[in-house]
C-alpha cells in the first residue's frame, strides 16, 4: 500500500430560512432552518487515489429566549472510494450546540 499527502479542496454551498423572525408567539415560525452541500478533496492519497468526502447537511436553531439559541445539525456523508481495492464509508454526524447571549453588555451601570 502506497500512502501520501496531496492538495486539498473544500467547497460548500448552503442557505438558511426563517419564516418570521418577529413572530414571538409562535416558536416554529422563529426557528432558523438550514441546509447545505459540501465537497472536500482530503489530503490523503492512497495507492495514487485521492480520497474525497461529500455530504449533505441539515440543521436549525431553536430560540431559547430573545437572544439565546439551541443549534442542531445533521450531516449525511460519504468518504472514500472502492476503486483500487480501497474502501468507502457512509456516515452520519450529529452536533448540538448552544449560543448563550446576554443583553446586559451595553447598559450603563449605576452605582450608589
Amino acid at each position: 500500500m502506497n500512502a501520501g499527502l496531496g492538495e486539498t479542496i473544500h467547497i460548500g454551498l448552503g442557505g438558511q430560512y426563517v419564516p418570521d423572525y418577529f413572530a414571538f408567539g409562535n416558536l416554529f415560525k422563529r426557528i432558523t432552518y438550514r441546509a447545505g452541500l459540501e465537497f472536500q478533496q482530503t489530503p490523503f492519497v492512497v495507492n495514487q487515489t485521492q480520497i474525497n468526502d461529500i455530504g449533505i447537511n441539515f440543521g436549525g436553531s431553536i430560540p431559547l429566549n430573545s437572544l439565546s439559541l439551541a443549534n442542531v445539525a445533521v450531516k449525511l456523508g460519504m468518504r472514500g472510494t472502492t476503486d483500487g481495492g480501497l474502501i468507502r464509508e457512509n456516515y452520519v454526524n450529529v452536533s448540538l450546540g448552544f449560543s448563550l447571549n446576554d443583553n446586559t453588555w451595553f447598559f450603563k451601570r449605576e452605582f450608589d
